[in-house]
């Protein structure tokens, strides 16, 4: 019963975005993945991964806590159970009871977030092009790509790229809190030494390794990382030829740089050489 009233708790936080909207977001890829940069080059598709796909292993803790008053419990145990197809309005009154008397309820509602949070699909995306710790992680040592989106070209899309977190402890969540962007928190929380990645995720029930298509016109530029190897810039134009075969909107390219003189990143049209 908890794993429903999660779930339908994440979903109703997810049509609630955030205000403070950017214009472009990034996505970091190592030039070593094919099949991802097809999906997004020539399909117009994400791929979803699972939480229990990334590096960290604290991503996705969190605590929830079974607090507030009488009432409060009983409104959010009915709402569980309503959502509940098998159960009737006789056999309810019964289970809120239940439910309520139950000594292992918080227990089982942790155990329930993990399932949730387990199968949910998630799209991570950076905030900064320039990022040298951006480029060196994720794109490989800077021999990778940089995809730039456009969010206000598919905003149904991109509106839901919640803004991540950045905190020492896990997140404790009441479940019987009223403010349903609470529920979020679990999966939009990371450890503060991740701050640096300025990080925005797009989460989506039940649909880990899954695709999710995007406006093709969404995707405006390509940027080579500072160390792409050559053999990486065939295969993108590759794409991009299909791409242009199939009268998709045009992708513009740039290069990345890095300074002589600071510890700066830099995005060029053409690509230049540090002597």
């Amino acid at each position: 019963m908890a794993n429903i009233q999660l779930t339908y708790a994440f979903r109703r936080a997810m049509l609630r975005p955030p205000n403070n909207y950017r214009r472009f977001l990034y996505k970091f890829h190592p030039a070593s993945n094919y099949d991802h940069l097809y999906s997004i080059i020539v399909h117009s598709e994400f791929w979803l991964a699972s939480v229990a796909d990334f590096d960290d292993p604290f991503d996705g803790k969190a605590t929830f806590y079974w607090g507030g008053t009488l009432q409060q419990k009983r409104k959010v145990v009915k709402r569980m159970l309503e959502n509940a197809p098998q159960l009737t309005k006789r056999s309810i009154e019964h289970e809120i009871t239940k439910l309520m008397l139950d000594p292992t309820l918080e227990e089982r509602i942790n155990t329930s977030y993990k399932n949730v949070i387990n199968n949910y699909g998630v799209i991570s995306f950076a905030e900064n092009r320039r990022s040298n710790a951006m480029w060196s992680h994720y794109a490989r040592k800077h021999e990778g790509i940089c995809f730039q989106y456009n969010i206000f070209k598919d905003f149904n899309t991109f509106r839901q790229a919640l803004p991540v977190l950045y905190d020492d402890s896990y997140p404790r969540i009441n479940y019987c809190d009223e403010n349903i962007k609470e529920y979020l928190r679990g999966i939009s929380t990371k450890h503060s030494s991740w701050q640096y990645e300025s990080e925005r995720r797009i989460c989506l029930t039940y649909k880990k390794h899954t695709y999710m298509p995007f406006i093709a016109g969404a995707l405006e530029s390509i940027i080579y990382g500072y160390k792409v190897k050559p053999e990486t810039i065939k295969m993108v134009q590759s794409l991009l030829q299909k791409r242009d075969r199939l009268k998709m909107p045009l992708i513009k390219q740039y290069y990345a740089n890095i300074s002589n003189t600071a510890y700066k990143v830099s995005i060029h049209s053409e690509r230049q050489f540090i002597g």
